[in-house]
Formats: structure tokens, sequence, C-alpha cells
């Protein structure tokens, strides 16, 4: 779990940084207020609390190899999506090299 969350603690390290010790401000900066607070940033964190709990927590009922084709098989995914959404133009070469 530790490992999973680094990303976030890099981010919100960096973040109090920017703020308290550099003074970076918004041009906009709303005043946050508790139901705001409430609403809109306890969600986000139980839900990434969540997604790093249950996404790890599947790891212990996989078996490895199959783990490793799922890492592999992730380019072709990320291809076949790309082209699904029109982001990526389908070449041949392309293709191959990735699969």
């Amino acid at each position: 779990m530790f490992l999973s969350s680094l990303g976030l603690i890099s981010s919100s390290i960096v973040a109090h940084l920017a703020v308290r010790v550099f003074g970076y401000k918004l041009h906009n900066q709303a005043r946050m207020t508790r139901q705001m607070y409430l609403w809109n940033v306890v969600p986000v964190g139980i839900c990434q609390a969540a997604t790093l709990t249950l996404g790890n927590a599947v790891y212990m009922f996989l078996t490895v190899s199959f783990i490793q084709m799922l890492k592999a098989f992730t380019p072709v995914m990320v291809l076949a999506v790309g082209v699904l959404l029109h982001v990526e133009v389908s070449e041949p070469r392309v293709g191959f090299s990735v699969n």
C-alpha cells in the first residue's frame, strides 16, 4: 500500500510546498468551506483509497504469470482504445510492433 500511495504522497508534499512555502495562489481562488470540503474533497479521497485498496487486494488471488500476461497486454489495449476513440491512427507497422 505504501508503494502504491507514493504518487499521492509526493503530490501532497509538492502542493503543500507550493502553497505554504512558496506562496503560490490561484487567480480565482475560492474560500474552502466545510460543506465544500465534505462534498468535493472527501468523496474523492474515499474513492482513491478504495481504488488503491481494492486494486491491490486482487493481486492476492492472481498468479504471477497471469499478472505478467496482463501487464504485457497493456500496450495492445492502449492502442486499441486509442484507435477506437480516434486518438491514434491505425498503421500496420504500429500494430505489428505492439503485437
